[in-house]
């Protein structure tokens, strides 16, 4: 999700006039018409880690969510100019740390705390409480555990309209849920595509894809609020 909102937000805003690159000095408020006259060692490059494809997009999340230098890439977007050819300004975009930091926050601290909790109450609950237990007593008491903290769904009755009955077994049938899932997929090989310089022909392709693919599960969620009503439709996962 990260990926795909770094990918619109930051997509193309990462380039910059830069001395010596990687490792040189970068030139703010130099444009690439001008890098070259600005300094002759200097070239107009691409920083590495950026967000031009959901490729690198992802690639440059993990580098955040590892801790090694995420404040290196936070900056490149905060001084980003937006604009195809123009290069970085100090502090030209200072809502974009908004987005590194919620990352920050949800990737690392939150989810890595979410980790060592589970990891350290499964460790409490095998070492203290089941220590004294034979492995088939072991075995009944986390069954035993799931069951209890399972929620079911409602059951669900087939209607007794003719028109409905029929519409229900389509949307229930296995095949039905199969073709919604390679569906699912489909689009997101469809959002992948997105990247920075793409050719007016493959945004046209993702224009009208994205249509097709609101189109049908806008459909599909038509058909099961009729078949299903919204009491059913909204309970049942």
């Amino acid at each position: 999700i990260f990926g795909v909102f770094g990918l619109n937000l930051l997509m193309g805003r990462s380039y910059r006039c830069q001395v010596d690159p990687p490792a040189g000095e970068v030139l703010y408020g130099v444009d690439e018409a001008q890098c070259g006259a600005a300094d002759p060692a200097a070239q107009w490059v691409l920083f590495t880690w950026n967000f031009n494809n959901i490729g690198i997009s992802i690639l440059s999340l993990v580098v955040i969510g590892f801790g090694d230098g995420w404040t290196n890439i936070m900056w490149t977007a905060v001084d980003s100019t937006g604009d195809s050819g123009t290069g970085p300004v100090p502090w030209a975009s200072p809502w974009y740390s908004l987005f590194f930091i919620l990352f920050v926050i949800l990737g690392r601290f939150f989810l890595m705390s979410l980790f060592v909790s589970a990891l350290i109450d499964n460790f409490l609950n095998h070492s203290m409480g089941s220590a004294t237990l034979s492995p088939e007593q072991q075995l009944f008491s986390k069954t035993l555990g799931i069951v209890m903290k399972t929620r079911l769904p409602p059951p669900m009755i087939s209607p007794k309209h003719p028109f409905r009955r029929r519409l229900y077994k389509f949307v229930q049938h296995k095949y039905f849920e199969y073709t919604i899932m390679v569906l699912v997929m489909l689009s997101l090989v469809a959002l992948s595509t997105y990247h920075y310089m793409q050719s007016e022909a493959l945004r046209d392709f993702q224009v009208i894809a994205n249509y097709v693919f609101v189109g049908i599960f806008t459909l599909e969620m038509c058909l099961k609020l009729v078949a299903l009503t919204p009491h059913y439709y909204f309970m049942c996962p």
